[in-house]
């Protein structure tokens, strides 16, 4: 008996002893990589992506003394792009009475809206391609192209193709300058620094832009005013597209990877571009959003298009069909989203809750009642009210400056406590 007690004391030392121990923790180690396999699939998938790779290259490369100055130039950047944003709402009335179609102000609206809609994949798809300094040159570009149409339009079609340059450039400056300093800045200063370009820069475009534009409608005109835009912006991107690149490039240099084999990298790639492809039709639902987008803007254009002063327009063909096609591609997105999707872009379970419904219909009047003066609103103070341009701006702009300075406190609730 007392042989067997000492049989088992043996035994339950040597599973204490220091031997056992690397088993026990590679044990450990297994189970922490099995757990964070999401983590390294996320970074395995990017790191095909030569954006991708840049970002995390640049992340390890820079000091704080060269994001200083990047952010500085990132500052720039943006006063440039809301400059740009807040001069051309005071423009877009005199455009709109230049072609005497000042109706048609709420249809170039609604395109605007429509653009801003499609621009964000593909303005990430090109960040993620590329890289962040591309991002801002493309949304650099964007502006300018949409400037200079709206500078030389020669009709009313062409200022509303204009603006939808115009919105890919502000939603890709807007994009970009949230991803890069997500990227770049640590998690406690995230929200308080990724809301600092955009906030300030617009209170401070929003006396001095509307000045400006009042400005330069009395002393050169409208057009003069959209080629000045076209001038301001790719001279302020000039320095934080510069600096990025050469950044990248070198950050590339040091930390960049290696090269890897051929036939290993295309079957990566293949598998990538497939789980992307599952990515995107599953979890974002494209059918959904693609039914949405086009729904919405098959309905709303001609009911914009139209209105007391061209009530003729409503025997038009063409406006039937797109409120058929649009009112079809609504119903096509229900019967998706309710019997095929898998994660739809529109759970038809939560609209069977009336809370749900309660909240969709106070967004809905909350945007609608914005939506009914925002277009016409600087017009009518200009006109009724005796307002000048600039002034008009300026009450225009009161609500968003609200909006702008509401990410101020979010973030220092976030960063207090």
């Amino acid at each position: 008996m007392l042989q067997k007690e000492e049989t088992e004391h043996e035994a339950n030392r040597d599973a204490e002893s220091p031997a056992s121990l690397p088993r026990a923790s590679s044990r450990t180690v297994d189970c922490t990589a099995k757990n964070s396999g999401l983590e390294e699939t996320s970074h395995d998938y990017h790191g095909d992506q030569a954006g991708i790779q840049k970002a995390t290259a640049l992340k390890q490369y820079m000091s704080r003394n060269m994001f200083a100055l990047v952010f500085v130039a990132l500052i720039l950047t943006m006063f440039a792009d809301r400059y740009v944003v807040y001069t051309s709402s005071t423009y877009n009335t005199y455009a709109a009475s230049a072609f005497s179609q000042h109706s048609l102000l709420s249809t170039a609206a609604v395109v605007s809206d429509i653009a801003q809609l499609w621009a964000y994949p593909i303005i990430a798809k090109i960040e993620d391609a590329v890289g962040r300094a591309e991002g801002f040159a493309a949304a650099a570009l964007f502006h300018v192209v949409g400037s200079i149409l709206s500078a030389a339009c020669p009709n009313v079609e062409t200022y509303i193709a204009a603006g939808i340059f115009n919105a890919f450039g502000n939603t890709g400056f807007l994009l970009t300058e949230q991803v890069f300093v997500a990227e770049t800045v640590s998690l406690a200063n995230r929200g308080l620094l990724s809301a600092v370009p955009t906030s300030i820069t617009g209170i401070i475009v929003l006396v001095a832009g509307s000045v400006a534009a009042g400005k330069i409608l009395e002393v050169a005109g409208w057009r003069w005013g959209y080629g000045i835009s076209a001038i301001v912006l790719p001279v302020c991107a000039a320095p934080l597209v510069t600096l990025l690149l050469v950044l990248q490039r070198k950050a590339m240099k040091a930390y960049g990877a290696a090269g890897t084999d051929t036939s290993r990298a295309e079957k990566e790639n293949r598998r990538v571009w497939s789980r992307a492809a599952s990515y995107v039709w599953v979890e974002l639902d494209l059918p959904g959003i693609l039914l949405l987008i086009a729904g919405l803007a098959l309905l709303l254009l001609p009911l914009s298009m139209t209105g007391t002063s061209h009530s003729d327009r409503w025997h038009s063909p063409a406006l039937i069909a797109m409120l058929v096609a649009g009112a079809v591609c609504l119903a096509c997105l229900v019967f998706w989203d309710g019997w095929y999707a898998k994660k739809p872009i529109v759970p038809l379970s939560l609209l069977r809750r009336r809370t749900t419904v309660a909240a969709c219909l106070l967004g809905l009047f909350d945007f609608l009642s914005f939506s009914l003066f925002k277009a016409f609103f600087p017009s009518f103070l200009q006109v009724a009210g005796g307002y000048s341009p600039a002034d008009a701006s300026l009450v225009k702009y009161v609500d968003h400056r609200h909006h702008r300075m509401a990410p101020h406190g979010t973030a220092w609730h976030g960063t207090a406590g």
